[in-house]
């Protein structure tokens, strides 16, 4: 079980701690929101990745192979990250130290769910990266073995998504409109590396 519980670590801190959309929206909420941002978004994350690995254990996965489903998916991912990094973009433009930052249609738990259900990649890393991990917590402790699986991988997130959130509420105000700034033009990069993965794969 140890060796199983550091491998989850290992692999799951090269997922969580690399840059990525969530990341992003992450420091991006958290300008203003802090720590709170990083929780709500990363409670988003876990109402998508729970379902997944449920249908991974339970061998129910052949639907999420589809090609014609990371297309889909990958077509609303880009337009949330488009429209949130324009609206970032936006407030940025806008900024006024008295003002609250708001995101119309967006909120962190909302932009967790969107950034996880609509990014085949989150997919990808579960079925090929996690599915052999599944299966080795299973075939060793049963479910047991799954759950604290999850508990140490999604501590992870939590953690990892939490302090980006409370960093970059640590910013100064008067360089709030420049994190901003460059933290939607990041978000706009992410919706378009996504869109072109998408029509290459």
């Amino acid at each position: 079980m140890a060796g199983l519980i550091l491998k989850v670590i290992v692999i799951s801190i090269s997922g969580a701690l690399a840059p990525g959309p969530l990341t992003a929206t992450a420091a991006s909420f958290g300008v203003k929101r802090g720590w709170k941002a990083g929780l709500e978004i990363s409670v988003g994350h876990t109402l998508v990745e729970i379902p997944i690995i449920l249908l991974i254990s339970f061998g129910l996965i052949n639907f999420l192979e589809s090609k014609r489903l990371y297309f889909f998916l990958g077509i609303f991912g880009s337009f949330f990250l488009f429209l949130f990094g324009i609206l970032t973009l936006k407030d940025a433009i806008n900024y006024k130290p008295e003002a609250t930052i708001k995101k119309k249609l967006f909120f962190p738990l909302l932009m967790g769910v969107s950034l996880s259900i609509f990014n085949p990649y989150f997919i990808i890393w579960w079925l090929g990266i996690g599915t052999p991990l599944i299966y080795e917590a299973i075939k060793k402790n049963g479910f047991i073995g799954l759950f604290i699986l999850y508990i140490f991988h999604f501590s992870l997130d939590y953690f990892w998504l939490v302090f980006i959130a409370t960093l970059s509420s640590f910013a100064k105000k008067k360089i709030y409109r420049y994190l901003l700034f460059i933290l939607g033009i990041i978000i706009i990069y992410f919706g378009v590396r996504m869109l072109v993965n998408i029509f290459s794969y």
